[in-house]
């Protein structure tokens, strides 16, 4: 009996890790456009060759990778949910479901992104460590909001200003959830870039969400359970 137990718990765990993988790889299928691009990058010779392969992959992140990200957390949403899903079928219809929002709201934070970024590199040469510091923190801060917006516009049907409203407040209104998902975000990339790089395709983007979704979800648990939740 203790040996069925602990074969029936190795084989949830399989399919979980199963499903994730599989989330994944939907996930990166969908983005092939922007990683194709992107390897451009690596065979450029000249600094100026840069500029339009950087220009082409920052257009097409509203169409390809914001849609795409949302759907991955609609899938998610539904395993923390413990809900039987069809995982192709889930991922393509939250796809359709939020493509126009999360476009959207794509073309917002990236704009916002870009400010940051062309900024910095103008007047590298004129400011002091503090500027990279707080380069550093709005960018984190930034990163937070963008996966606070993917957690929102799987669980809560509003409209895209408002997704981004109820993003903010998430973001700002908890520190702690804040400096939970942006240390985890930037530590797990880290690992993944130098030590464990395979994972990158196989459970980087199903991971983060998770995780993500999950703080969110902890957050806004407890505020239906103040009955302040139509008030953030």
């Amino acid at each position: 009996m203790k040996q069925s137990g602990i074969m029936f718990e190795f084989n949830r765990f399989s399919e979980e890790i199963f499903k994730f993988l599989f989330a994944n790889l939907l996930w990166v299928l969908f983005n092939l456009p922007i990683i194709i691009i992107s390897f451009n990058l690596l065979i450029v010779e000249e600094p100026s060759g840069l500029i339009p392969v950087i220009a082409l992959i920052v257009l097409l992140l509203p169409f390809v990778f914001f849609p795409s990200t949302a759907a991955v957390f609609g899938v998610i949403r539904k395993f923390k949910m413990k809900e039987d899903i069809l995982l192709v079928k889930t991922f393509w219809q939250k796809y359709k479901e939020n493509y126009v929002k999360s476009m959207v709201g794509g073309f917002i934070i990236v704009f916002i992104a870009s400010v940051l970024i062309v900024d910095y590199f103008f007047l590298i040469n004129f400011i002091n460590m503090s500027f990279h510091f707080l380069l550093i923190i709005l960018l984190s801060l930034l990163i937070v909001f963008t996966l606070n917006f993917f957690s929102i516009i799987v669980h809560i049907d509003l409209k895209t200003l408002a997704l981004l409203r109820h993003s903010l407040l998430f973001t700002f209104a908890n520190p702690v959830q804040t400096i939970r998902i942006a240390l985890f975000f930037l530590v797990f990339v880290y690992v993944c870039s130098q030590f464990f790089v395979l994972l990158i395709p196989f459970y980087l983007g199903s991971i983060i969400a998770y995780h993500s979704f999950h703080v969110f979800w902890i957050r806004y648990t407890k505020i239906r359970q103040q009955g302040s939740v139509a008030s953030i």
